[in-house]
C-alpha cells in the first residue's frame, strides 16, 4: 500500500460514503482528486441543483451574472450519467425566472422520485405578492407539479417548499412518513394546513414563513416544534392543539396566540411581535393572555413592545396565576427605555428560579423610545421594589447579559440592583463600545455575591 495515498485503496462503497457527507459542489470537486475519484461523486446520495453556483464572470454588462444555460446542461448530463440508486436527499433551487427552465426542472422533480428521494427540497423564485390584497399574487409559474409528485408524499420524510404556488396539499391524502415540512412563500386555501397535518401522524416539526392563509387552526398528536415567522395569517388567530409540543416561536403582526391546551410540556418560546403592522383595534389584555400560555416555558425570548403592553394587565397576571417557571428569559430592544427597565424588574420578580437575563439592544432599527407608548405606564423606580424580597435574586439568578450596553442612567441602576442583592450571580457581560467611566461604576457598586465578576466584551 502506498502510505502516501491511501485513500486510492479504500473500497468504493466506503468513497461514496465519504462524498455523500460533503456539500455537493464540493462532492463534484473531488473528481480531480485522482483517477479512481473522477466519477465517485456521480453515486453521491445527496444531490443539489442549484442555480447559483453558475455565474458567468466574463458577462461584459453583468459580471457574476447567473449562467442559465450551464446550469440546464450540467443539470440533464448529471441526471443521464448519474450512477447511484437511490437518493437521500434532493434539493433543486432557482433564483433567476427562466421559462425555458421549465422542462428540466420537471425532469429533475422525477428523477428525485425516482430514485426514491427521502429528503426533498423545492426552491423557487419569490412571487409578486400584492400587499394590499396579500391572497392575490402575480408570478410566473415555471414548474407544475406532476401527479407523481402528490403520490410519493406519501414516501417522503422531510419537504422543504418556497415559492412553489401551484401546489395544494389536498392533492395527497396521507403523509405518512413525513416528520418535517418547511414551507416560505406560499398561500393556503382555510384548511390546507389543517389536513397537512392532520394526515401526517410522524410530523414533528412544522415551520411556515413568510406564508398568506386564511387561518391557523391545527391538532397534533406528534408536533414538537412550530414555528410562524413574517406570515400574513387573514383571521389574525394562531391555534394550536399538541400536548407534546415543545418549542414555539412566532414573529409578524401581533395577533391571538391560542396555546394554552399545548402549555403543558413547552420548554421554549420566542414572541416578536411587528410594531409596524400592528392593527389599530389590536387588544393590549391579549398580551397578558399569551403569557399565561407560556407560565411553564423555560427558556423566553420577547420583544420591547411586548414590555409595553405587558404594563396594563400586570396586576392581573400576578393575582389570577402561579408564578413563571422560567430560567432563560432574552430580552431584544431597540433601546434601554423604562419599558425594558419595567419589564426587567418585573420579570425579575415573576419568575422565581431564573438563572440567566440576557438584554439585547440592538439600533440596527428606528428607536420606539421616541414614539407614544400605547398605553400609559406608571413608572417603577427602585425605590418601589428595595424591599421587595425578590427570590430568583437569592437562590438563583447566575448570569446577565446586556448586549449593547451604553452606560444609560437605567442601564447602572438595574445592574447595580441586581449586583447588590444577587447572592449567587457568578457572571455580568457587558458587551459595550462605551468608555470605560461608566463600566467603572458598576465595578465600585456593592456586591453581594463574593464570586460574582462583570467582563467586558468590546
Amino acid at each position: 500500500m502506498d502510505r502516501q495515498r491511501p485513500f486510492n485503496f479504500l473500497p468504493k462503497e466506503l468513497l461514496i460514503n465519504i462524498v455523500s457527507r460533503l456539500p455537493f459542489k464540493d462532492a463534484v470537486r473531488t473528481s480531480v482528486l485522482a483517477k479512481n475519484w473522477i466519477n465517485i461523486w456521480r453515486n453521491s446520495t445527496n444531490m443539489e441543483l442549484n442555480q447559483s453556483f453558475f455565474r458567468n464572470p466574463k458577462s461584459h454588462w453583468h459580471p457574476g451574472s447567473i449562467d442559465s444555460a450551464r446550469f440546464k446542461l450540467f443539470s440533464n448530463k448529471f441526471m443521464t450519467y448519474f450512477l447511484g440508486s437511490e437518493l437521500n436527499s434532493f434539493t433543486l433551487k432557482v433564483s433567476a425566472i427562466d421559462r425555458s427552465l421549465k422542462p428540466m426542472l420537471k425532469r429533475a422533480l422525477l428523477f428525485a422520485i425516482k430514485h426514491r428521494v427521502k429528503h426533498l427540497t423545492l426552491d423557487l423564485p419569490q412571487p409578486l405578492w400584492n400587499q394590499q390584497h396579500p391572497l392575490n399574487f402575480e408570478t410566473l409559474e415555471i414548474l407544475d407539479l406532476p401527479n407523481e409528485f402528490y403520490d410519493y408524499l406519501t414516501k417522503v420524510e422531510s419537504l422543504k417548499l418556497s415559492s412553489v404556488i401551484s401546489i395544494s396539499l389536498f392533492g395527497c391524502s396521507r403523509f405518512t412518513a413525513l416528520r418535517s415540512v418547511s414551507l416560505q412563500l406560499l398561500r393556503f386555501w382555510k384548511a390546507e394546513l389543517r389536513h397537512l397535518v392532520a394526515e401526517a401522524p410522524l410530523l414533528e416539526d412544522l415551520r411556515l414563513r413568510k406564508c398568506v392563509c386564511y387561518k391557523l387552526k391545527l391538532a397534533s398528536n406528534s408536533l414538537r416544534n412550530f414555528a410562524v415567522e413574517e406570515c400574513d395569517i387573514v383571521k389574525d388567530t394562531v391555534s394550536i392543539t399538541s400536548p407534546n409540543l415543545e418549542s414555539f416561536v412566532f414573529s409578524g403582526r401581533a395577533c391571538k396566540l391560542d396555546l394554552e391546551s399545548a402549555a403543558k410540556n413547552l420548554k421554549s418560546a420566542s414572541i416578536q411581535f411587528d410594531f409596524e403592522r400592528l392593527k389599530q383595534d389590536f387588544d393590549e389584555n391579549l398580551v397578558c393572555y399569551h403569557l399565561k400560555n407560556f407560565w411553564c416555558v423555560k427558556d423566553l425570548t420577547i420583544c420591547s413592545y411586548i414590555l409595553q403592553l405587558l404594563q396594563s394587565g400586570m396586576g392581573d397576571f400576578n393575582h389570577h396565576h402561579q408564578p413563571l417557571e422560567l430560567k432563560h428569559l432574552t430580552i431584544k430592544a431597540d433601546s434601554f427605555n423604562r419599558s425594558v427597565f419595567q419589564g426587567c424588574i418585573f420579570f425579575v420578580k415573576s419568575c422565581p428560579d431564573m438563572e440567566t437575563l440576557t438584554i439585547n439592544i440592538s439600533r440596527a432599527s428606528e428607536s420606539l423610545s421616541g414614539r407614544r407608548a400605547p398605553l400609559n405606564l406608571q413608572p417603577y423606580s427602585l425605590e418601589t421594589f428595595e424591599d421587595d424580597h425578590i427570590t430568583c435574586l437569592v437562590r438563583s439568578l447566575k448570569v446577565v447579559k446586556l448586549i449593547g450596553f451604553d452606560g444609560s442612567c437605567l442601564q447602572v441602576k438595574f445592574l447595580s440592583y441586581i449586583l447588590k442583592k444577587g447572592k449567587l450571580l457568578e457572571n455580568i457581560i457587558l458587551k459595550s463600545s462605551t468608555d470605560e467611566r461608566n463600566i467603572k461604576k458598576l465595578q465600585c457598586s456593592e456586591k453581594a455575591s463574593p464570586n460574582v465578576q462583570i467582563c467586558i466584551q468590546i
